[in-house]
């Protein structure tokens, strides 16, 4: 786990794999975040084919 210091405004682009220009080492994992506005919890990191998740 890598568990960057990012808001939530950055964590779409910071928790995503390094071949997308990211810190994670492959998609498909569970990290965390200790930034500002970010309350207690895990974040599932998954790759979609959709640009709409639900």
């Amino acid at each position: 786990m890598h568990g960057p210091n990012v808001g939530p405004d950055e964590l779409a682009s910071v928790l995503i794999p390094k071949e997308h220009g990211g810190i994670l080492s492959a998609s498909g994992c569970v990290d965390f975040s200790v930034g500002k506005g970010i309350a207690l919890g895990v974040f599932v990191i998954i790759e979609a084919e959709r640009p709409r998740i639900l």
